[in-house]
């Protein structure tokens, strides 16, 4: 097979869950690929991304980057619908996207097309101007139509593309991501604990952690926080870790952000991250939907509990793994911290359930499932 793989995900400047996806994968990919003959696309500025692959040394991988600026590559694109990814790559029997913006093949390439959510259909209110635009000029219905098969991370994202777009049940292949391949745990807790007092982190601390964007819900979460019992709150800290994209959810411009024991400490490096997983008492996911939900399989694969929202693919991803509520509901949350802090066997019931549905998720069996749908196609 001739496949061509798209790795401009991996040029992200603050790497989130698409470019964990694309990075794992193709790290899982590699022995099923032995017999194909591989063509890594990329475009900018930049350098090469070989080198950031697990394909580096491979004999049968080469890259092509095309050395021009993202802007103008993607307008060609976007509204001339040129050029097609299979015509500079070269002789391409099928073209792998890990995401949708600006892909272009002709008729003679197969497609396929990982589809991660559809939040910027159901929370475009929620966009920025300039992300709106962005969406109008990647066009996702117009790849999703033009694809032979996409596959879906959840069965959550299936229906929503089948209900959203009226695509049928074949044209839809769910593959779960996987879990990290080391587990979280494995980091001692005396370590976790002295990078996160380098963060400034001296307390025990509730931990939210993800992309700040007004879709995450992090108002529930801090409101939450403002109304737990005095002695809680006097015990615990409340710590946010991650990135503002798009625009800044509200909350993080007002009084409530430096209410006395709220930390904010910004994008934390692949490490940090570990430890603050690692020594959280709990993890908070309120977010108002999600494809999948990275950081709850990172939460599980560290021991911490978690409380999360109940809605789109948490509670398929989360099974009985985690107290799931309301979004919209902030005493639901009070409650549900309440709960934890003062149960000691409910926290080891969830941290239990955690490591055992934690292995439901594989990379290897990712990686399987996806190359034998790019051998179907042939």
């Amino acid at each position: 097979m001739y496949l061509g793989i798209d790795i401009r995900s991996l040029q992200e400047r603050w790497p989130g869950g698409i470019t964990s996806y694309t990075r794992e994968l193709l790290t899982a990919l590699v022995p099923y690929i032995a017999d194909d003959s591989v063509l890594l696309f990329s475009s900018g500025w930049g350098a090469h991304l070989r080198q950031q692959t697990p394909f580096a040394r491979l004999q049968n991988v080469r890259d092509v980057h095309l050395r021009v600026p993202n802007k103008l590559f993607n307008s060609s694109i976007a509204f001339f619908h040129r050029p097609t990814l299979d015509a500079l790559l070269g002789k391409l029997d099928l073209f792998f996207a890990p995401n949708f913006p600006f892909v272009n093949v002709s008729d003679r390439c197969r497609l396929v097309v990982t589809v991660h959510d559809l939040s910027f259909v159901h929370f475009s209110h929620l966009l920025s101007p300039r992300m709106k635009l962005w969406y109008r000029c990647t066009r996702p219905q117009k790849v999703f139509e033009r694809a032979d098969k996409l596959i879906a991370i959840s069965h959550a994202t299936k229906r929503d593309l089948m209900e959203t777009y009226g695509f049928p049940d074949t044209k839809i292949d769910v593959v779960y991501s996987g879990a990290p391949a080391e587990p979280f745990a494995k980091m001692p807790e005396k370590q976790a604990k002295s990078m996160c007092a380098s963060l400034g982190i001296a307390r025990p601390f509730f931990l939210i952690l993800g992309a700040l964007e007004p879709r995450k819900n992090l108002s529930t979460v801090v409101e939450a926080y403002r109304r737990l019992p005095k002695r809680i709150r006097e015990s615990f800290d409340l710590v946010i870790a991650g990135a503002s994209v798009w625009q800044q959810d509200g909350l993080l411009s007002t009084s409530l952000v430096s209410l006395e024991g709220i930390h904010k400490v910004g994008y934390v490096s692949p490490e940090q991250k570990i430890a603050l997983f690692r020594a959280a008492s709990c993890f908070i996911f309120p977010s108002l939907y999600e494809g999948f939900g990275f950081p709850l399989l990172e939460a599980m694969s560290a021991g911490t509990p978690i409380i999360a929202s109940n809605v789109s693919s948490i509670p398929e991803i989360t099974e009985d793994a985690a107290i799931l509520c309301d979004p919209n509901d902030v005493d639901a949350f009070v409650s549900a911290v309440t709960q934890l802090v003062e149960s000691e066997s409910l926290r080891a019931s969830l941290v239990e359930k955690g490591a055992k549905r934690v292995m439901d998720f594989s990379w290897s069996q990712a990686a399987e499932k996806t190359h034998n749908i790019f051998a179907s196609l042939l």
